[in-house]
Parts: C-alpha cells; sequence; structure tokens
C-alpha cells in the first residue's frame, strides 16, 4: 500500500464496544482499534471522551510515521441526542491534541448505522445490540429515529433488556451492574431458548416483539411505503442466532412485502468515510 501523510479517521461509539478506524485520502483503511463502549449517558461525557481518545490513540500508534496530519474525524456516538450533548462531548474531547488539530464533528451512531446499512436509499435500520434504536429514512430523504431506551434505563429489545429480564426471572444471577456486563447475558438467554428453556423463550419473544413495535412506530412516522427496505444490525440483530430469526419471521409476518437487506459496509467504515468528505467539504 502507498503511504499517505494524511488521514481521517472514523469512530463507532457503541454501548458495548469503541472502534476507530483510519482510512486514507482514497478511502483504504489504514488502522484500526477497539476499545470498551463509550455512551455517554452510561459512563459520563468525561470518561465518554477518554474512551474514545483511547481508541484513536492506539490508531495513531500504529499507523506509519509517514501519517503527518490527522484531517478529519467523524464520531458517530451512542446516546448523543442534541446539540448540547454534541458539545458536551467535544468538550471532553478538545483536552486532546489530535481532535484540535483538523475537522471535528460528532452525531449519533444512528447516522453510521444508517449509512452502513443502506447508504441514499429509504428504508429502516434496526440497531439491536447493547441498547435497542431504529432509523427510518423516507422517500422525500427526511429521517425519523426512536429509541427503546426508557426514563429508568430499561430497554426492551436490547442486550440490556434481555439480560435485566433473565435477572429478573431468576434465570441467571445478576455478577455487575455494568450495562455491558448485564447485555453480555443475552447470549447466555439465547442459549438457554435454543435448548427448549421456556422462560429463556419468553423473554426473547417480547423483547423481539418491542423491537418489531420499534419497526413499526418509525415506518408511520417516515411515510414508507409496504415494501420498505430493512437491515437489521447490533450484536444482537446482526449475528446469526435464534433472536435474528424471531425478528425476521415478525418483520415476515407485518410486512410480509418488506425486503431484508445485509448491510453495506460497517458503521465504523460509514464514519470514516463521513470524516473524509467532511473534510472535503471545509476545506
Amino acid at each position: 500500500m502507498e503511504l499517505s501523510s494524511q488521514a481521517f479517521i472514523g469512530i463507532d461509539g457503541g454501548g458495548s464496544h469503541t472502534r476507530a478506524l483510519a482510512i486514507d485520502a482514497q478511502a483504504r483503511p489504514l488502522e484500526s482499534y477497539t476499545v470498551s463502549g463509550c455512551n455517554p449517558h452510561n459512563i459520563g461525557f468525561l470518561h465518554a471522551g477518554d474512551r474514545i481518545n483511547e481508541a484513536v490513540s492506539h490508531t495513531l500508534e500504529s499507523l506509519n510515521a509517514n501519517v503527518t496530519e490527522i484531517r478529519s474525524v467523524f464520531c458517530g456516538v451512542a446516546g448523543i441526542r442534541n446539540s448540547e450533548e454534541q458539545a458536551e462531548l467535544a468538550k471532553s474531547l478538545s483536552r486532546f491534541q489530535w481532535a484540535c488539530n483538523g475537522v471535528l464533528k460528532i452525531d449519533h451512531d444512528l447516522s453510521i448505522a444508517y449509512e452502513a446499512a443502506l447508504g441514499d436509499l429509504p428504508g429502516i435500520c434496526l440497531i439491536a445490540g447493547t441498547g435497542a434504536a431504529g432509523i427510518a429514512k423516507g422517500d422525500t430523504g427526511e429521517f425519523h429515529s426512536a429509541s427503546n431506551r426508557l426514563p429508568n434505563g430499561y430497554e426492551p429489545g436490547s442486550g440490556y433488556g434481555v439480560g435485566m429480564d433473565a435477572i429478573n426471572a431468576g434465570i441467571v444471577e445478576a455478577t455487575s451492574d455494568s450495562r455491558d456486563e448485564i447485555s453480555n447475558i443475552a447470549q447466555s438467554v439465547i442459549s438457554l431458548s435454543h435448548e427448549g428453556n421456556l422462560q429463556a423463550r419468553r423473554i426473547i419473544d417480547i423483547n423481539t416483539d418491542s423491537l418489531i413495535q420499534l419497526i413499526a412506530k418509525i415506518r408511520a412516522q417516515s411515510g414508507l411505503d409496504e415494501d420498505f427496505s430493512i437491515v437489521i444490525t447490533g450484536g444482537l440483530g446482526g449475528s446469526e442466532t435464534l433472536y435474528r430469526m424471531l425478528i425476521v419471521e415478525k418483520i415476515t409476518a407485518l410486512f410480509p412485502q418488506a425486503k431484508i437487506h445485509a448491510p453495506r459496509m460497517a458503521p465504523v467504515e460509514a464514519a470514516a468515510v463521513f470524516a473524509l468528505r467532511n473534510s472535503k467539504a471545509e476545506f
């Protein structure tokens, strides 16, 4: 690969993982690194900045010495809801030199999830991971998004929701109050469902029903036709397990004309592409 003097960095900041990817001016991948999640509503804005810096710093350390300029950084971060929260996270990141030298943009991780899923096409991207959220783009190009997160932090349809339901049902014992650790329980619940555990299967059914309700809600908001396109992503939604199978079955039952697609790229790749685009727009 030819060496580049410039790099453009994308951040995919979810509830469980924070991924950084550096690309060159031709959008070729250079280096990447993954650390723990950075949703500021889980760990605070200061700590979220630390997590993002950890991912970026390790990525920069791995870059060839000929990469001398970070031209642009785009952060798609779970939990970012408005311009005030964008500014608060930007303030946290302003402690780090790499965030001050070029273009820095911050948005919700739904923006990069949709770009990775469908690009310019209208449709729906459902994210079922540590959290549960969806984003839809109507035929007019307007975006509509919604989350299943409740004021008390419970999030039906998410890994955290499945984990909390399993703890409350006595299927598993809580070993930590960390959202990440509770979310990880979801995989055990799915395994128990595969083995025929009726309580686990009921939890899976209830949580996938919540996701279908979320899809119906944002589809109605966006005015999409019944033959809409949809991509299902996230740690739970993107894995070939009973959980995804039930989501697909329920989508097909409620929206038989819906077209289920595979994502075009990974969200962190979309974030890096946004960084490259923003750089060209600014300079």
